[in-house]
């Protein structure tokens, strides 16, 4: 009895289930600083506005002055700070299911090698972008790469 109630639930469950739906966003890139140094605690991975009136503000917080920024009001300007500095923007997705934006990075292939950043700092790639959202932003978030994780291919030959 037990066994067929959990078969009945989750039939339910799965019946009412829907399905992904992602939207890609156009957006413009304002600035792109692949070696920008910030403090070393700073967690953060975006700092974001939809108030035309703070964004020069906000882009002059992470030292960006002067910028002739052509944002209008219904959009959105991102500062984005990924760790490592490798990885760049490809994406900005609005999933409709779940009513989010977020951001897409991925491996550029760019490899340096730099001097240790300044005492108390780190290195993170800052990337400002505007964009119009799909609806109210509430809260942007990222999707990176896996880093260490591994794909197999699988052959049955092999084994």
């Amino acid at each position: 009895m037990k066994t067929i109630a959990a078969i009945l639930t989750l039939c339910t469950c799965l019946g009412s289930a829907r399905e992904v739906e992602l939207k890609s966003i156009a957006f413009n890139v304002v600035e792109d600083q692949r070696i920008f140094q910030r403090a070393e605690q700073d967690k953060r991975s975006c700092v974001w506005t939809d108030s035309v009136a703070d964004a020069s503000k906000l882009l002059g917080s992470f030292g960006i002055a002067n910028k002739k920024l052509a944002m209008k009001e219904g959009q959105v300007l991102a500062v984005f700070l990924t760790e490592p500095i490798h990885e760049d923007l490809t994406a900005i997705v609005f999933n409709s299911s779940m009513s989010e934006t977020f951001a897409d990075f991925a491996d550029s292939g760019l490899r340096v090698k730099m001097s240790a950043p300044a005492e108390g700092k780190k290195y993170t790639h800052l990337t400002a972008v505007v964009f119009t959202p799909a609806q109210a932003v509430k809260t942007i978030g990222i999707r990176r790469m896996v880093e260490d994780a591994v794909s197999e291919k699988f052959s049955a030959e092999a084994k």
